[in-house]
């Protein structure tokens, strides 16, 4: 423990076992991860690896204490990625955007209850469940005597229906 040598990490960067448990891991996120930013990842986990792993400790190998590591490491960077691609849910965002686009929205002068109105009995029935009783496509189909794939069919076409109905 301590202070890593230049020595101990390129050793541990060459070693076939650590990078074979590297690459097996970095490929779990290879999709979601660009490349650089896994070497990235992989190095900083096989220098924390060498700096604090002590066989003294317990009977860890040292592959799985780099694995619990570089495990570790992609979720940092997963959750870095996700924060970075949230989209501010604010108001104020959105009015202001809508006015420098020039944009009025539809849905400000139309009421919900107004367009439920044109739907017929059914649709009406599942959107009201759906949306305003938050109940899933499986208790709507319960509810309703069918399986939950029909139910969610029939939601997808309910919300089509009423698309139609905002748009005329």
């Amino acid at each position: 423990m301590g202070k890593v040598t230049d020595e101990e990490l390129r050793e541990a960067l060459q070693n076939r076992d650590n990078i074979n448990v590297m690459n097996k891991i970095c490929m779990k996120y290879i999709d979601t991860i660009p490349y650089e930013e896994l070497e990235r990842c992989k190095l900083i986990s096989v220098w924390q690896a060498v700096e604090r792993y002590d066989p003294s400790k317990g009977n860890c190998k040292f592959t799985s204490f780099l694995c619990n590591r570089l495990f570790w490491e992609c979720q940092k960077q997963l959750y870095e990625i996700n924060k970075r691609r949230k989209i501010p849910k604010s108001d104020k965002a959105s009015s202001l955007m809508a006015e420098i686009c020039g944009y009025e929205a539809k849905s400000d002068s139309v009421e919900i209850s107004d367009l439920l109105e044109n739907l017929d009995e059914e649709s009406r029935d599942i959107i009201f469940k759906r949306f305003y009783e938050s109940k899933t496509a499986k208790e709507i189909g319960q509810e309703n005597g069918y399986g939950r794939e029909t139910a969610r069919r029939r939601i997808l076409s309910a919300l089509e229906k009423l698309k139609q109905c905002l748009q005329n």
